[in-house]
């Protein structure tokens, strides 16, 4: 079983459901919520979490705002971040990656896909804000092709 705590952050109350269920099946136990990017930063400020998994589009404050905000902190740069999100335009993927996101993943998917990506992330502890990187990965989805920093 993981211990490695979690902030799941999405502003439609179904979509926590499920990821936070998808993340269970596969052992990760402590996962806290969020509703938005300013909800997530009071829960960053009190919680030490390994992993982000944050939503891109929310009102307040959406996903690549609390990124930068996340990469632009020396306390809390080292968060490992995946994007989740239903934009799958390469501009939108480009964006995340340029704010320092670990990982992306477009909705829908799979939970065996989500899980793979945070087991991952969790075990690269790959850091998305150098700022010179190699594209060293290939994500194919949706029958497109991402490169990611990494």
């Amino acid at each position: 079983m993981n211990n490695r705590k979690i902030l799941l952050v999405d502003d439609v109350g179904s979509m926590r459901d499920v990821i936070k269920a998808f993340l269970h099946s596969g052992g990760h136990k402590q996962v806290d919520v969020a509703y938005d990017g300013v909800h997530a930063r009071q829960q960053i400020k009190s919680h030490d979490y390994a992993l982000i998994i944050c939503d891109f589009e929310m009102p307040k404050m959406n996903g690549i705002e609390l990124l930068k905000i996340i990469r632009a902190n020396s306390d809390l740069r080292h968060l490992q971040f995946i994007m989740v999100t239903s934009h799958n335009k390469i501009e939108n993927i480009k964006q995340a990656i340029d704010a320092g996101v670990n990982d992306y993943i477009a909705k829908p998917f799979q939970p065996d896909n989500l899980l793979t990506k945070v087991e991952n992330t969790l075990k690269n502890r790959r850091n998305g804000i150098e700022a010179e990187q190699a594209v060293d990965e290939v994500i194919i989805e949706d029958e497109f092709i991402i490169e990611i920093e990494g």
